[in-house]
């Protein structure tokens, strides 16, 4: 029984998923549901490359449960993001949709032999199917992160770029599974298949190294709190004033831009006014959201120690709030036009 080269990055693909469940499902802690997802995303790439592999050498039935396969894997990355970013998300919501796969099932084992003639109407079909579930995911993706801004100072460790880089890798792996299916060219076919391979393997450590390093203790959001129109929302002039000069009041005296950790939620308890005015009085009177509100004041403070001291620049990160190397440099040239070190050269 000869392998070819796809076939070991197959069994590659096979290996890392099941040593990932494996490793997932042996650690004692408590799992929480996004692990779960990511369980079943592993566990359901290793079966589907393991009947692609052998599924023709051992049973010579054909690859015809590619499509129960192909519909299943949208409704788990979508319930996968879902998880990461809302929490109490309830598996009992999600049920309904899995039913296109498990009538596919049905049909595929009672019906195989009728669909043959429609082979390339239901790889569009799939292909439609996933495809929509991945843009689903980016669009919440977006959502979630443009919510964060309104909320958190520090959102990098979770603001599921590693997700959307995931997503990507998906939908080059789909697209380039349409060209093999379509592309006449029998050893151009061959290529793209491992090109397929490739991807996918490439999909898999995303989900494992990066998902698991950068989910950090994020709780989530409420279902509620993407939705609505923030531009909508307005104060009368006296609340706005009188909210307006507490709100100025408490950053002079308290500076709690300077905690690594401070967030919206603080700031209305210490305050003693609502996140959803805060948010809307730093957006008008600041003309910003809470992230740029909190680190453009951190960048004050980075620039006034970088000109008048000869700390280190990870020091000065530190002192004025910043947490994360790559937030701090980011920022800081976005709006100075220079790195902290070019900044701090123009003094010298």
């Amino acid at each position: 029984m000869a392998f070819s080269t796809t076939d070991i990055i197959g069994f590659l693909i096979m290996y890392q998923c099941l040593f990932f469940v494996v490793v997932l499902w042996t650690n004692r802690k408590t799992k929480p549901f996004f692990i779960k997802m990511l369980l079943s995303i592993c566990a359901c790439i290793a079966i589907h490359f393991g009947y692609l592999i052998l599924g023709e050498r051992l049973f010579s039935s054909g690859n015809w449960l590619g499509p129960f396969f192909g519909l299943l894997y949208g409704p788990l990355y979508f319930h996968l993001a879902k998880s990461l970013i809302y929490r109490n998300e309830k598996p009992q919501q999600m049920i309904w949709h899995y039913i296109p796969a498990i009538l596919t099932l049905g049909v595929v084992v009672f019906l195989r032999n009728k669909l043959w003639s429609y082979l390339d109407i239901v790889s569009l079909v799939i292909t439609a199917h996933l495809a929509f579930y991945l843009f689903a995911i980016l669009v919440l993706i977006f959502r979630f992160r443009s919510k964060l801004k309104t909320t958190l100072a520090n959102y990098i460790e979770i603001d599921l770029k590693w997700l959307e880089i995931a997503i990507y890798v998906q939908l080059a792996a789909i697209f380039t599974a349409l060209l093999e299916g379509f592309l006449p060219v029998t050893n151009n076919g061959d290529f793209l298949v491992f090109l397929v391979y490739a991807l996918v393997l490439v999909l898999v450590n995303c989900l494992y190294y990066f998902g698991l390093k950068h989910v950090g203790l994020f709780k989530g959001l409420q279902a509620t709190d993407l939705e609505g129109n923030a531009s909508e929302f307005t104060l009368d002039a006296a609340q706005y004033n009188e909210q307006k000069d507490i709100l100025a009041a408490y950053i002079e005296t308290e500076k709690p831009y300077l905690e690594f950790d401070v967030s919206l939620g603080q700031m209305t308890l210490h305050t003693e006014i609502s996140s959803r005015n805060l948010s809307y009085i730093i957006n008008k009177a600041y003309g910003c959201n809470f992230y740029e509100f909190i680190n453009n004041r951190r960048l004050e403070v980075a620039k006034q120690l970088l000109s008048t001291t000869d700390k280190q620049v990870k020091e000065i990160m530190y002192e004025s709030g910043f947490s994360n190397k790559t937030t701090f440099n980011t920022f800081f040239k976005k709006q100075t036009g220079k790195t902290p070190s070019q900044f701090r050269n123009s003094f010298k």
